[in-house]
């Protein structure tokens, strides 16, 4: 299979390798240069691995958890004085 590198250095994944390795936009993937090729693997993120298929829709939900903890350890530190 070939691809064709762009003038900004970017290539196009065919279909059906996002399809047969689980490739979602926005997801990550490492390079390695191995042997003298190039190789891609996607990284599996903590929102991947909670099933959110959305980067943005992840960040959204990390921001509130760290805002509702960051309130409750306002809360505790109030507790203890």
């Amino acid at each position: 299979m070939k691809v064709i590198v762009n003038k900004k250095g970017g290539i196009v994944l065919p279909k059906e390798v996002r399809e047969q390795l689980g490739i979602k936009r926005g997801m990550m993937l490492k390079l390695e240069i191995i042997d003298g090729k190039i190789v891609l693997t996607p990284v599996k993120t903590l929102a991947d691995a909670a099933g959110i298929d959305e980067p943005e829709l992840g960040m959204k939900l990390l921001k509130t958890l760290e805002e509702e903890r960051r309130k409750e350890a306002e809360l505790e530190n109030k507790a203890q004085v």
